[in-house]
């Protein structure tokens, strides 16, 4: 678990909006020293999609990559589906909250087997932030 900043791009169609974003773990990046990427990009339908107010389902995926200790050369890569809402209030300025549900799926070297294994788990996710529309 950590937290993550992220920078997102969105673009609105009507009532379907889809985000593409760049973040970093907050914890592992600066103050474990280990760099933590994530990318993810999202797809949401406002049924609701007024003036000042957005509500619909959004679906997740994330990915990211993390070098878990210095004494290996192995990355561990963590894969995230989930599905969830994305609520939104405001004009140009939004804030935005979403909740989220679903599969992660991690991948990383035993050292047992020799090899790359996959373990699965549920995961959720909060996110919660701004918008600005240019």
């Amino acid at each position: 678990m950590d937290f993550f900043l992220t920078g997102n791009y969105f673009r609105q169609l009507q009532k379907l909006e889809y985000t593409a974003g760049f973040g970093i773990g907050i914890n592992r990046t600066f103050f474990q020293k280990r760099f933590f990427p994530m990318i993810g990009i999202s797809g949401s339908y406002y049924f609701l999609n007024r003036s000042k107010f957005q509500l619909g389902p959004t679906i997740l995926f994330q990915g990211s990559v993390l070098k878990v200790n210095r004494q290996t050369k192995y990355l561990n890569y963590y894969n995230q589906l989930f599905a969830g809402y994305t609520f939104a209030f405001g004009n140009r300025l939004k804030v935005y909250q979403s909740t989220f549900y679903g599969v992660n799926f991690e991948n990383y070297y035993s050292l047992f087997w020799d090899r790359y294994k996959m373990k699965n788990s549920f995961n959720f996710s909060v996110q919660i932030g701004l918008k600005y529309a240019l």
